[in-house]
């Protein structure tokens, strides 16, 4: 009984025989490894959606007294401790409530924040409600072609992808797009 000789970490050791040496069938190994690591890739892609979510951070003027915390949120969830992340932000966001009426736009910089963090969690659909608010809120203060809204339709463009809406995702990264132009 003989066993199967195994040859590199891609292809068993036949591929690497001298009748498998010519151009046409290196031709076909390169391609067996391209699709391969293509499909490694594939498969990875959603961990760096979660992990790309957190680039779209906002730095919301809220005053001395809550950027330390602020500042906290952005430095737990680059940690992935996504439950020290979120109960910050909780906290946040309802000490500032007070915002929505004096800083509207911080208020909704804050919700998306918030947003991001859920998503960053894989919750995206309460990450969803939230970045949908902190938008709208930002979009009554700021036009709706503002490049400030940027960051949180990135933001919700991942979540979609996240909640395998690529319909609305497309919808709202050519929604970025268009402000950009």
């Amino acid at each position: 009984d003989r066993q199967p000789e195994t040859g590199s970490l891609w292809l068993p050791k036949i591929f690497d025989s001298p009748r498998t040496s010519s151009p046409s069938f290196v031709r076909y190994k390169l391609r067996l490894r391209t699709i391969i690591c293509s499909w490694l890739l594939i498969a990875a892609t959603p961990v760096y959606a979660e992990e790309d979510t957190l680039d779209y951070f906002y730095t919301p003027q809220v005053g001395f007294d809550h950027q330390p915390l602020v500042n906290r949120v952005v430095i737990h969830a680059r940690n992935t401790e996504w439950d020290h992340a979120l109960s910050i932000s909780k906290v946040l966001i309802e000490e500032s409530e007070k915002l929505e009426q004096s800083n509207p736009k911080a208020y909704g910089q804050m919700l998306i924040n918030h947003g991001i963090v859920l998503a960053a969690a894989e919750q995206y659909d309460d990450a969803l409600v939230m970045l949908d608010q902190g938008l709208e809120i930002m979009e009554e203060e700021v036009s709706p072609f503002s490049e400030e809204l940027i960051n949180g339709i990135m933001a919700k463009a991942l979540t979609q992808m996240g909640l395998e809406m690529p319909t609305e995702a497309e919808d709202s990264f050519r929604r970025a797009q268009h402000i950009t132009h």
